[in-house]
């Protein structure tokens, strides 16, 4: 069993204007220069069928982080109990360090994940995390924007380089408590509501003031011209 990811030649064109194929190379490069991470697909092979291109890349089992908080979140019962609080505190702070860990080693080959968010974690039947997607990935030194990318992960504020992770990774942060970031797309007022709201959970002192301090550092982080993207 495998997964089969398809692009055709001029076909789901990006704000960019950049097609599936290009986008479909792009994660083929990635892949490779990735290959030996246990947290990220391996790449078995690359196909052409007339126009068509194909990457035929590892079936990770298990299920997407975003189904993991549709299936687990205490707060989809209306009378939630501390502990089952505290149950799921402990998880989601233990898969959110294991993405941490995750993008470390991403990054520690001078890529850029580019599209993090809960539907590109993927987390096996054993708890070990995988990211998927990389279609959006990018070299840390490499002049690249991405074009696409989930409104409550991503800013136009920030345009290029390990920012752009560390941005995702602090919205992650929230998100595994309160999956309503795409908010944050209307106002960034929107940070100070959740976080706000996140506190019914038992997190740990400091879990909150990481994730403002996270998004302020990814905010300020100069871009390549040497501006700040604040």
């Amino acid at each position: 069993t495998v997964v089969l990811r398809e692009a055709r030649p001029l076909a789901g064109l990006d704000g960019a204007g950049t097609d599936a194929l290009t986008r479909l190379r792009r994660e083929e490069d990635m892949l490779r220069r990735l290959a030996g991470l246990d947290c990220v697909p391996r790449l078995l092979d690359r196909l052409t069928w007339w126009e068509h291109e194909f990457l035929v890349e590892e079936y990770v089992e298990g299920d997407t982080l975003q189904h993991h908080l549709a299936m687990r979140h205490p707060l989809i019962h209306p009378d939630p109990t501390d502990q089952d609080l505290a149950d799921y505190t402990a998880w989601a702070l233990d898969v959110v360090d294991r993405v941490e860990t995750a993008l470390s080693q991403v990054h520690a080959r001078g890529v850029v994940f580019g599209d993090l968010h809960t539907a590109n974690v993927m987390i096996r039947p054993d708890g070990r995390i995988v990211l998927v997607d990389f279609e959006q990935a990018y070299l840390t030194d490499e002049d690249f924007t991405p074009s696409l990318g989930d409104p409550g992960f991503a800013t136009p504020r920030i345009r290029r380089g390990p920012a752009v992770d560390r941005y995702a990774l602090a919205c992650l942060r929230l998100a595994v408590f309160l999956p309503i970031t795409q908010l944050t797309a209307l106002t960034d007022e929107k940070f100070h509501d959740l976080t706000t709201a996140a506190r019914r959970f038992p997190l740990p002192a400091g879990y909150l003031d990481r994730i403002r301090d996270d998004l302020h550092t990814a905010h300020a982080t100069p871009t390549t011209d040497g501006a700040a993207t604040t």
